[in-house]
């Protein structure tokens, strides 16, 4: 398939105007609201299909949606005291299994 540049400069100018809260980084809240409603939308579509034509704008919001969210909402880095910790509840960790569904072996030694 030939490029048409012109062709994709008059569509992204069109698409521009109606959606260019959503095709630019995120800012604002009410730009992420717009975009976290449009990814769920998005989502629907596209699922896990990789060669969906929608794949494209799906990665686009994920990737907006992540950086904002990075930004506005960080995740702060454990304290030394806390690196240790296990990440995941004790009630989690505990569990086994159904010792007839499972065939596996769960017992597994505790971190030092």
């Amino acid at each position: 398939m030939k490029l048409n540049v012109l062709e994709i400069v008059q569509l992204w100018e069109a698409l521009d105007q109606v959606a260019h809260d959503v095709l630019v980084p995120i800012t604002t809240e009410a730009q992420y609201e717009d975009a976290m409603q449009l990814f769920a939308c998005v989502w629907e579509r596209v699922k896990e299909q990789q060669d969906h034509p929608l794949g494209s704008l799906f990665l686009l919001l994920r990737d907006h949606i992540q950086a904002y969210e990075d930004q506005v909402y960080p995740i702060p880095d454990p304290s030394p005291d806390q690196a240790h910790r296990r990440p995941w509840p004790q009630e989690v960790l505990d569990f086994k299994g159904d010792p007839e569904l499972e065939p596996f072996e769960w017992d597994r030694p505790e971190p030092s």
